[in-house]
């Protein structure tokens, strides 16, 4: 198999893999490629999404493994979540009113 890499830690000479070719055509051969014998399966974490790289000295190739952001919440949801802080400031202010109110 052939990977294709950006340079990622030029100092370590670690690339982050960004192309995967099984059979790649002699077209498809760059200098930023190098041919190494396997590619390791990445694990699964929640919330995680694996990143391969390579160490260029040694083609040895592992993942790091990144957070995946938490999506923002579609419109529908912002609004339900509105409406049920808005109840319960109404409430809030109720109560403080109410307090106010009563005879000391």
């Amino acid at each position: 198999m052939y990977v294709i890499y950006d340079i990622w830690d030029e100092q370590k000479n670690i690339g982050k893999v960004n192309s995967i070719l099984e059979n790649p055509h002699e077209q498809q051969l760059v200098d930023n490629g190098v041919e190494v014998e396997e590619i390791p399966l990445p694990e699964q974490h929640e919330s995680m999404r694996p990143v391969l790289f390579i160490n260029l000295n040694t083609k040895e190739m592992y993942y790091q493994y990144w957070s995946i952001p938490e999506r923002p919440p579609t419109l529908p949801e912002a609004v339900i979540a509105l409406q049920q802080e808005n109840v319960e400031l109404r409430q809030a202010i109720l109560e403080l009113t109410m307090m106010m109110a009563a005879p000391q």
